[in-house]
């Protein structure tokens, strides 16, 4: 089961969104080499996203759901200016940062999200 990504609200709109494509390739012994998409969804999102101006119960909600899934688990999340709900895992190896913003009372999240298809939410 997939958990909503909290707050989404708060999801600074300057967060950086790439893709990235997914091929085979198959090489035969004359080096003629032929490079196909690999299978049905070989473009991938990947999201960089920042929540800004996080009040201390509102950091602590998305800490609590990032630390749930974990890289294993599944978020659910509408992207910035897109209108299909999505999927996506905390991209393996990159964790998530926290930062107090100095002077104010409110927080910035960090995390990176890889785009996951074939889930039974």
């Amino acid at each position: 089961m997939a958990t909503a990504l909290p707050h989404s609200e708060k999801i600074s709109r300057d967060s950086i969104k790439s893709a990235e494509f997914r091929t085979i390739v198959a090489t035969m012994g004359d080096s003629y080499t032929q490079i196909a998409p690999k299978g049905l969804n070989s473009k991938i999102d990947n999201w960089n996203i920042r929540w800004i101006g996080l009040t201390l119960v509102e950091k602590d909600a998305v800490l609590t759901a990032l630390d749930t899934v974990g890289e294993w688990g599944l978020l659910s999340w509408t992207p910035s200016y897109e209108t299909v709900l999505k999927y996506f895992r905390i991209k393996k190896g990159t964790g998530y940062s926290v930062k107090h913003v100095a002077g104010n009372n409110d927080f910035t999240v960090t995390c990176k999200l890889i785009e996951q298809f074939d889930v039974n939410p």
